[in-house]
């Protein structure tokens, strides 16, 4: 019976650690992405769009740190999708974008991403475009 009682209680003050260690696990991570960069979207829809007709979905963020963010990369996953972006540094408060400009060459409907490293964190930023060529 001893070994049943001490079993229970390691295992309940396993529990405790577990969850308190979750919990401070999340409200560190809330507070290092509440001051970060504050995107107006992540997603982009061109809705229905012509084959070799260009088109360009600009994404806007204002940097909500309290230093200048630096956009170091634009990665878009396939040559089908150019990248521009602000090169400047982007103070407290400013706006910065980036602008995915997409050449659709094949039919049917798409989703492509563009990852976006900064200065802000160490995890990239992932926008996304979608649409359908028609």
């Amino acid at each position: 019976m001893k070994k049943l009682l001490f079993f229970f209680v390691l295992a309940v003050a396993a529990g405790t650690t577990t969850a308190q260690t979750l919990a401070d696990a999340g409200e560190k991570e809330a507070k290092t992405t509440a001051k970060v960069l504050a995107w107006e979207s992540q997603d982009y829809d061109f809705g229905v769009m012509e084959q070799s007709k260009p088109q360009t979905a600009v994404f806007k963020f204002q940097n909500k740190t309290d230093k200048a963010v630096v956009i170091s990369q634009v990665k878009p996953a396939c040559g089908c999708t150019v990248a521009d972006y602000s090169r400047s540094p982007i103070l407290p408060g400013e706006w910065g974008e980036v602008k995915a400009n997409y050449n659709a060459a094949a039919m049917g409907q798409f989703r492509k991403t563009i990852q976006v490293v900064t200065s802000a964190s160490e995890t990239p930023v992932s926008l996304t475009i979608t649409g359908e060529v028609k």
